[in-house]
């Protein structure tokens, strides 16, 4: 998978669905995805986030475990042009409270409230909305030696620089 002039990690994946749409790309306790049905399933959970008042920019937290719907709203909030943080599920409530107030979000997402949305998602074209170039497109927040955690800032850009150099 080259990231060529792809604009960010939802612009490549799009680009990637549309070069080997029945390749497999995400594979879950035995239920597979191809690079198609994820496209699909990313554009539409694009869409239920900007449908639920979500603007460019804002930030969405993802409290979720690893697996599908991770990555789907993950990819889905780039490509919303929202700013994902990803957010720790062991996170203590004061935790929680702390990153929500840090990053300003405008959504949390955590495993029950992720899956009513996505059950709601849309069909629809792809919003091509997508977080790119320098802007913000993730904050992860890492704890450090004392004191709460910290966002880190990561651009578009950074993002696809890191998936060449594990590519490399």
């Amino acid at each position: 998978m080259s990231n060529g002039d792809a604009k960010g990690p939802a612009d490549l994946l799009r680009r990637t669905a549309r070069s080997t749409p029945d390749k497999t790309a995400l594979v879950d306790a035995g239920a597979r995805l191809t690079f198609a049905e994820l496209d699909q399933r990313v554009s539409s959970a694009a869409l239920a986030l900007l449908g639920s008042g979500l603007s460019a920019g804002d930030r969405v937290a993802l409290q979720l475990g690893t697996g599908p719907d991770l990555v789907v709203l993950y990819l889905g909030a780039l490509r919303a042009g929202l700013v994902a943080v990803p957010v720790n599920p062991s996170y203590t409530v004061p935790e929680v409270a702390h990153l929500l107030a840090d990053c300003s979000a405008g959504l949390h997402l955590d495993p029950r409230s992720a899956r009513t949305l996505l059950a709601r998602a849309p069909s629809g074209a792809d919003p091509q909305c997508d977080r790119g170039g320098d802007e913000l497109a993730v904050l992860l927040y890492t704890s450090g030696t004392s004191g709460r955690s910290k966002g880190a800032m990561l651009s578009a850009r950074a993002l696809l620089a890191n998936l060449d150099q594990i590519a490399a």
